[in-house]
């Protein structure tokens, strides 16, 4: 029993984990700014403008060699105003952090979620495959609460969140670049399309476990 719920436990996780990477690429953001409610950029800033600008702050995000730098984004200006102040620079550098720890906390994840079901699995395969299919279900219906919360009370869940970006450098209450690109509509519309993409995810899990089943069961006959 315990290592079943282990198992639907660090299932869960890793998917949540595993399906937020997709946020952190330029595909989501794209997609959120071509969207025709979408607010616009505040003046004097042109929606060019936001863009580029998200797709610096983007390449410092993610990409490690050949990317932008804190450097390039000081001295990234419009209308000969710099875009991001020392308050911006500073949270995008925890960004940065954070993006990191969360790619370790998904391999560490998925090392977890494998080993857990292979031990599973040499002892009783049936029943081990069950408890996938039983995990991913159970995934499901978590996902699916968590996005009724966030429908329901994305404003309460804003302090909590900034929290965990806060450190004592960055301080989200000075910053003035990062809302420009991140308007608070673009985290409520991410929170309930990453609990959608993960419902997927967890619903892939179940009948990939059930197919792999049925077909060992076909070729043993």
């Amino acid at each position: 029993m315990v290592l079943r719920l282990a198992f639907a436990i660090s299932l869960a996780v890793a998917l949540l984990l595993l399906t937020l990477q997709f946020f952190l690429t330029p595909v989501f953001l794209e997609m959120e700014y071509e969207y025709a409610g979408f607010p616009a950029p505040p003046r004097p800033l042109t929606s060019d403008q936001r863009y580029i600008a998200a797709q610096a702050f983007l390449s410092y995000l993610n990409v490690e060699i050949g990317g932008a730098t804190l450097r390039t984004l000081s001295e990234l200006k419009f209308d000969g105003t710099p875009f991001f102040n020392e308050s911006d620079l500073s949270c995008v550098f925890r960004a940065k952090e954070l993006r990191a720890s969360f790619f370790g906390y998904t391999f560490i994840a998925g090392v977890l979620t494998i080993a857990l079901g292979l031990f599973m699995a040499v002892g009783d395969f049936e029943r081990a495959r069950r408890t996938v299919i039983v995990s991913a279900l159970g995934a499901i219906l978590l996902y699916t609460g968590l996005s009724v919360v966030v429908r329901v009370g994305f404003a309460n869940l804003t302090p909590p969140l900034l929290s965990v970006v806060a450190s004592a450098t960055c301080d989200p209450a000075r910053v003035s670049g990062l809302p420009q690109i991140f308007p608070p509509m673009i985290f409520a519309d991410a929170l309930i399309s990453w609990m959608l993409i993960a419902r997927y995810a967890a619903a892939a899990v179940a009948l990939f476990a059930w197919l792999f089943g049925f077909v060992v069961r076909v070729l043993a006959k």
